[in-house]
């Protein structure tokens, strides 16, 4: 089919490939924002005044959603960034981390591009349209067996001892949004969020798991994630993606 996103698309991929230079130079600036909000960068800023003036020149009409800037509402349609998910990675030298872009309207997810640097990745795509990294199909793993899932989770949430002991053991991995482009493109089976997330930590791989075939629900009480009432608000209930056979199953294991 058609992608109806194709012209979006053309815009958001070259400008996410143009910031990789700048990327791939470890921050010099880091900043902590205290709490548990983690640090902030002139990376994660730069990448946020690239896309809001990419963003508001050619869908001047759309609003904008961000973890580095002020929301500003729209027509309905809603570019929801985190510049970079993973910032603690990214400070750390680790590659797992990506830039999160989510297209939404009316509360539903329509389309998501994550972009991961070191590997020059463009994971994209969207509910009943499909999913790609860059040109290659992309679909959900599913397995026989509960024992046989690889399923990532937070390294922060490991080390303060949020997620329990499970078997199979599962995978520390980095950012939310990377997890979730590893879930969309196959490479994991899972990853489950014990602890809440923002709506630009998950937008733009919410719809690239609902486009290969996936399901996303939260992890509190197992309701479907392709429809937020409020994507301005602190998403309380964490989350798990992964093939549809197993969501119930992994809510259980992990304790919901």
């Amino acid at each position: 089919m058609s992608n109806p996103f194709a012209h979006e698309h053309a815009i958001i991929e070259p400008a996410l490939r143009s910031y990789r230079d700048k990327l791939l130079g470890l921050p010099k600036q880091v900043e902590d924002k205290g709490g548990d909000l983690g640090p902030l960068t002139e990376l994660d800023l730069f990448v946020d005044g690239e896309l809001y003036k990419l963003v508001h020149d050619k869908f001047p009409e759309d609003g904008w959603i961000s973890e580095e800037s002020p929301r500003e509402s729209g027509n309905g349609r809603y570019w929801i960034i985190d510049p970079i998910d993973g910032t603690r990675e990214i400070v750390a030298g680790i590659p797992e981390w990506v830039v999160s872009v989510g297209l939404w309207e009316n509360n539903r997810p329509l389309y998501g591009w994550l972009y991961n640097g070191p590997t020059d990745t463009v994971w994209h795509g969207g509910p009943g349209i499909g999913c790609w990294a860059n040109d290659q199909d992309c679909t959900v793993a599913n397995v026989d067996n509960l024992q046989d899932i690889v399923c990532g989770v937070s390294r922060t949430d490991i080390k303060k001892g949020r997620v329990p002991e499970t078997d199979p053991a599962p995978e520390p991995i980095g950012s939310i949004a990377y997890k979730l482009g590893l879930v969309a493109a196959g490479t994991i089976h899972a990853t489950v969020s014990v602890t809440p997330k923002n709506i630009w930590d998950i937008a733009g791989g919410i719809a690239l798991v609902l486009g290969a075939g996936g399901t996303v629900i939260q992890f509190s009480d197992g309701k479907p994630m392709d429809h937020i009432e409020d994507i301005k608000a602190l998403q309380e209930g964490g989350l798990v993606a992964c093939h549809p056979d197993w969501a119930e199953e992994l809510r259980k294991l992990y304790g919901a």
